[in-house]
């Protein structure tokens, strides 16, 4: 009797201190530090699903961010849209010069926004660093979105939570006027987006986007539309996949880093292009 009743005193405390009910299966947030041979950045790992995603072995860089690596400069004004719960974001506060350097980010999730302000916080973040909670496509209004997979969420064209859109152009003066680095993930939006940042794109920006190939057909997109504000003889390009849907696809080695095209881009469904502009990079980086 005693006993039970300082159980239940000590869960009553508990509860009362820490807002959730103790030796229960949940999740509690943490930090880890990833070291990606010369860049380290905190990292909060906010869900179950980020725990997947992040908290990996960073022995071997990932494809994606060797090209993030290679693709950025300190001194470059990046512009990310589709943040999700910001790891690139924390990234980009190690791999630019917080003076000369400027990052601003784009996330309609307003849970990941909120991840994502926690991350360029706890990497001391200064003044140049920027997020903003809206959609971004090919004019400014009002869209609907929705989570839509393990928390990446999307503009929907019926249904869904009204968001404010606004376009990647309407941001140049954010970067006084340019832009290195445009860096898209937004789950199968990729042409509106573009087709909003056609001033950016006319400077022939570094780029790039992940393409959600089966989202497609949801907004009557096709793969020439995606790729028509971009001038290809204007960059060097590179690409991988996401390893299952490239093995759906029957591409062998699907995280091998390939040169660009658009043949093969049609070989998977998820798919990350890096395009190094030959206006900063006479030839691709000798590691690609």
């Amino acid at each position: 009797m005693i006993k039970s009743f300082i159980r239940r005193v000590r869960l009553s405390f508990e509860v009362f201190f820490n807002g959730v009910l103790p030796k229960q299966n949940i999740f509690r947030p943490y930090i880890i530090t990833p070291t990606l041979g010369a860049t380290s950045f905190k990292f909060f790992v906010p869900d179950v699903e980020s725990v997947a995603w992040y908290d990996i072995n960073y022995q071997t860089v990932p494809p994606e961010l060797r090209l993030l690596q290679a693709i950025t400069q300190s001194h470059y004004h990046v512009l990310e849209i589709g943040v999700h719960n910001g790891f690139h974001a924390a990234m980009f506060t190690s791999l630019l010069d917080p003076d000369l350097g400027i990052y601003h980010g784009i996330e309609l999730m307003p849970n990941c926004y909120l991840s994502a302000l926690a991350q360029l916080k706890l990497n001391n973040a200064g003044n140049n660093f920027h997020l903003m909670q809206a959609a971004a496509g090919d004019k400014t209004g009002i869209v609907s979105y929705a989570d839509i997979d393990s928390g990446n969420g999307s503009v929907v064209n019926s249904g869904g939570i009204p968001v404010s859109q606004i376009t990647g152009d309407s941001l140049l003066p954010y970067f006084n006027g340019r832009i290195e680095l445009l860096k898209i993930d937004v789950e199968g939006y990729e042409a509106f987006v573009l087709e909003g940042c056609s001033e950016i794109l006319a400077q022939k920006p570094n780029v790039a986007i992940e393409l959600h190939f089966s989202a497609w057909p949801g907004f009557k997109t096709t793969l020439e539309q995606v790729f028509k504000k971009i001038n290809l003889e204007d960059y060097h390009g590179v690409f991988f996949c996401n390893p299952n849907s490239g093995e759906l696809y029957g591409l062998e080695d699907p995280e091998r880093i390939r040169p660009f095209n658009l043949t093969d881009l049609k070989k998977s469904d998820n798919m990350n292009v890096f395009l190094f502009s030959k206006k900063y990079f006479r030839r691709l980086p000798d590691e690609f």
